[in-house]
């Protein structure tokens, strides 16, 4: 099943190669035949040069081919445009062009401008109680141990945060796969707790990655499993993201927990850790310290980990 693909890839890797180096030019933005993520610091120039339509929030890569076919090829183009696009959808156009437009009025170091477009994602939430918590993950999808026989297990979620609407940030935290799996039921048996004292507690989080991560955890170790999932069936979860983006529409290019949080938050975040691609980097770090036996230095390291994840706890309390 798998050699036939791996052989077209190889074939079209080597076509690849063999062009760019028969043309000592670089490759030209929006050149046809390659592929382009449009969202990496190699990207980022030449999106922001061209005034991509990858700048607009929300846009599918097929949507966008639509456009530039159609010979809207900017994101101020699509701002103005007013007709019809072959392939688009007039409601999904419509919605694409008033993003391009508020993403055009906002300001450098100005909180995003937000329009509220529909009261019913925020009626639909749940009434706030006492014990509801907020809740964030961080992970490292690089991490590796050794499995059975020849296998690699890949992937650590290292720190498993939440803040209380008292302000108390708790951390459960882990190290390795075995402490990845008492984290996750110490953490099941602290909401536990928590749901027998407040019956109607929520646990809130911002996009997809802590419920998809709270069933892998469990279905990998093979613990918690019916618990993780009556949290699901109970509609305990509540993410925030699809709220956000149901109920608001935001001059910004993306609807990230840092993207959003000027509009609701008075200060800039400080710190050394400011981005999730941050805390992996300095779990790397932190893990070759603890290796060099570099304690103090750990420690400290694993300290700003900690404040960043206690600030997206905090950042997605203030959201609710």
């Amino acid at each position: 099943d798998i050699a036939p693909v791996y052989r077209e890839r190889r074939a079209h890797l080597r076509r690849i190669v063999a062009e760019r180096l028969a043309d000592p030019d670089p490759v030209a933005w929006g050149d046809e035949r390659y592929a382009a993520c449009g969202r990496c610091a190699v990207c980022e120039p030449e999106v922001l040069a061209s005034r991509d339509l990858v700048l607009v929030a929300g846009i599918r890569s097929t949507t966008r081919a639509r456009l530039v076919a159609a010979g809207i090829t900017t994101i101020d183009q699509l701002a103005a445009s007013t007709g019809p696009v072959e392939g688009v959808a007039e409601s999904t156009l419509r919605a694409l062009q008033l993003q391009a437009a508020l993403q055009l009025r906002a300001e450098e170091g100005a909180p995003p401008p937000f329009e509220l477009v529909d009261h019913a994602p925020i009626a639909a939430m749940p009434a706030p109680d006492t014990g509801d918590i907020f809740f964030d993950f961080e992970g490292d999808p690089l991490y590796s141990e050794p499995g059975e026989g020849d296998e690699t297990r890949w992937g650590l979620d290292y720190l498993f945060g939440l803040v209380e609407t008292d302000g108390t940030f708790r951390a459960f935290w882990a190290h390795s796969l075995a402490e990845e799996r008492k984290a996750l039921e110490e953490f099941c048996d602290y909401l536990a707790a928590r749901r027998a004292r407040y019956p109607g507690m929520h646990v809130y989080h911002y996009a997809a990655y802590e419920r998809t991560h709270l069933l892998s955890i469990a279905a990998r170790h093979g613990v918690r499993e019916n618990e993780v999932d009556n949290l699901m069936r109970e509609d305990v979860l509540v993410d925030l993201y699809p709220v956000v983006r149901g109920a608001v529409r935001v001059g910004s290019h993306s609807y990230s927990l840092k993207k959003i949080e000027p509009i609701y938050l008075d200060e800039a975040r400080t710190g050394e850790v400011t981005t999730a691609g941050d805390s992996v980097e300095e779990y790397a770090r932190y893990r070759g310290l603890v290796d060099a036996g570099r304690d103090a230095e750990a420690a400290d390291l694993l300290a700003q980990i900690a404040d960043y994840n206690e600030d997206d706890c905090r950042s997605t309390l203030a959201l609710r």
